[in-house]
């Protein structure tokens, strides 16, 4: 809800714009010749199904985009905009930049939001700005998206006993 998927799609859209010869919405760019572009965008989740499955998925999810990712830099040197809720993958950054003869990299980068610390409103702020994301706004959007109350504060004391640990 922050803006990742429509950032996506505005910069596979600037691509081909720029390869066609068109004007694209920046003040520079140096855009290198692509013979295709791949979207998954998913515009129709549904965010309560996805709750109920989650963390059945959780880990094998987890494991699958890694390893995608994985072979997406090391193996396709792909240029690539990955958006994710797993903070675990931010850690390809730091494994990749590692790999002997990498010329390819991996970048973090999160949308930005802020959390009013009397109401506990989150305000998307839909800036991309550079690193990982410190902290995850689920329960927030879980709010956001009426997701029933007992589930969010079943979640709140899950996050707090996690924090704890």
């Amino acid at each position: 809800m922050g803006g990742k998927s429509t950032f996506i799609r505005q910069v596979g859209v600037t691509v081909l714009m720029a390869q066609v010869g068109s004007f694209v919405p920046c003040d520079e760019a140096s855009v290198s010749i692509r013979d295709c572009i791949f979207a998954r965008v998913g515009a129709g989740d549904c965010q309560v199904s996805l709750a109920l499955c989650f963390f059945v998925f959780e880990t094998a999810g987890l494991c699958l985009a890694w390893a995608i990712c994985e072979r997406l830099v090391q193996v396709k040197k792909a240029p690539t905009l990955f958006a994710t809720h797993f903070h675990e993958l931010t850690a390809l950054a730091q494994a990749n930049s590692e790999v002997a003869g990498n010329t390819v990299g991996v970048a973090n980068f999160h949308v930005s939001a802020h959390i009013d610390t009397e109401s506990r409103k989150l305000t998307m702020l839909y800036k991309v700005e550079p690193g990982a994301c410190d902290q995850s706004f689920g329960i927030h959007v879980a709010e956001f998206a009426n997701f029933p109350e007992s589930v969010v504060a079943l979640a709140r004391e899950k996050a707090t006993k996690v924090k704890k640990c």
